[in-house]
């Protein structure tokens, strides 16, 4: 859920933006950003907590995606990219992977 969501504001395109920023990192890494022992600790860490390193969890991730997964996930709506088309741009100008991963990688 993002920030501004847990905050009750409506919902805008920005929101699926860092939903799908979450998707990304558990695709990237094998774990969710964010975790908690309860559910109000859990929110709490998508509202105030640091946004966590992809690469310290994958390091075969480039900088390139490492940063706009650090866009997408951002506390502030207006830091991350504003449309599908913003993000599909930035996604088609980057290299997620530095090399082909094999069956033996582990995260």
């Amino acid at each position: 859920m993002a920030p501004e969501q847990i905050l009750g504001k409506p919902p805008a395109p920005d929101v699926d933006i860092y939903s799908l920023g979450c998707s990304f990192f558990e695709l990237l890494t094998g774990k969710l950003p964010y975790s908690g022992g309860t559910i109000n600790d859990l929110l709490a860490k998508h509202l105030t907590g640091p946004i966590p390193s992809v690469t310290a969890r994958n390091k075969n991730v480039t900088e390139d995606m490492a940063e706009l997964l650090r866009m997408m996930l951002a506390k502030k709506a207006d830091s991350r990219p504003k449309n599908a088309k913003d993000l599909y741009v930035a996604l088609k100008g980057i290299r997620i992977l530095k090399r082909k991963p094999s069956p033996n990688d582990v995260f």
